[in-house]
């Protein structure tokens, strides 16, 4: 499993409220395993489960976030993975998921619906989350690894890939 699933995960990141910070980049899933990999992530995630509260960013720098592949694995998780969680954070999800999510929203508790939060780049996840989760939480292993160097790449929503610095600083 480790070697079929390296850079899957991501777990070596604290947020500001020393919660653990789970990074799963889906572009690992290869597509004839996808069932494997909700395996391997919930047998990872079970330790830090039993933590307690921890944050969950899912990435992928495909054409999009494979939708039906998250919402399958999440809602397989047992009860306790999903009340640990406190955020759950999508970077680019795709357009089906935005709206899977648009319509199950009335049917989620408040508590459930807040937990959601999607970021077109990772370098929003700290206003996202009131400032609780910033860039450098992700961890090392993440932003040390090929997948955040290309996350980190890409450039935000109206700018252009060299500028990607100076739009930062001016968004709000």
């Amino acid at each position: 499993w480790e070697e079929r699933f390296k850079g899957l995960l991501h777990c070596d990141g604290r947020d500001n409220k020393g919660r653990v910070v789970v990074v799963i980049d889906a572009d690992v899933v290869p597509p004839n395993m996808k069932a494997s990999a909700a395996r391997y992530v919930t047998a990872h995630l079970e330790p830090l489960v039993a933590e307690g509260e921890y944050v969950l960013v899912l990435t992928s720098r495909s054409a999009k976030l494979p939708s039906m592949w998250i919402m399958g694995a999440y809602t397989t998780l047992p009860r306790p993975f999903k009340k640990n969680v406190k955020w759950i954070l999508l970077v680019r999800p795709s357009g089906f998921l935005k709206a899977v999510l648009a319509l199950l929203r009335p049917l989620l508790s408040a508590k459930a619906g807040r937990k959601i939060r999607q970021v077109a780049h990772v370098r929003e996840i700290e206003s996202a989350t009131d400032g609780e989760v910033a860039l450098a939480h992700l961890g090392q292993s993440f932003l040390g690894s090929p997948a955040g160097a290309a996350e980190l790449a890409q450039p935000l929503a109206g700018e252009e890939a060299g500028d990607a610095e100076g739009a930062a600083s001016d968004q709000p």
